[in-house]
């Protein structure tokens, strides 16, 4: 059996919010990411 961790403060539960921040952070890494590369991953010039 699993022990479940309760946010005392909010009285929700905190796996819940690990989750749901995760998979927003992880939405938003699929879309940066590739722009960043985009970015870093240049022909050696520098450009302004």
């Amino acid at each position: 059996m699993s022990a479940v961790l309760i946010n005392p403060v909010l009285g929700g539960l905190i796996m819940d919010d690990l989750t749901e921040t995760d998979c927003r952070i992880d939405d938003f890494y699929k879309v940066f990411e590739p722009q960043l590369n985009a970015r870093l991953l240049t022909d050696g010039k520098h450009h302004q």
